[in-house]
């Protein structure tokens, strides 16, 4: 490399999975008003309407956002999960045990 050049780190961008248990969801628009550019909600002629993932693979430019959708939500129907590098769900890593 020259002088005055700048190396480029690889760093992989993190990534979210963003869900919602339509099973649970009562369509209360928390979400939308937290997170439009990620969630949008419609009547779908049911009891309740019901909110849709407009964007399901996020970046931390919406990972705040989407956690304040999913921490508000009234029916905890929104989960916020990071994505490994492989494209996996990350599991929350066990504690050690004495």
């Amino acid at each position: 490399m020259g002088r005055g050049s700048k190396r480029m780190s690889a760093v992989a961008a993190k990534a979210w999975r963003v869900r919602v248990d339509t099973g649970i969801c009562q369509g209360h628009s928390v979400c939308m008003a937290e997170a439009p550019e990620i969630f949008e909600v419609e009547d779908v002629g049911e009891f309740y309407p019901i909110a849709r993932v407009l964007q399901a693979r996020i970046g931390e430019d919406l990972i705040e956002q989407a956690r304040t959708a999913e921490r508000y939500c009234p029916n905890r129907a929104i989960k916020v999960e990071e994505i490994a590098e492989d494209g996996e769900i990350e599991k929350p890593k066990e504690e050690e045990k004495p």
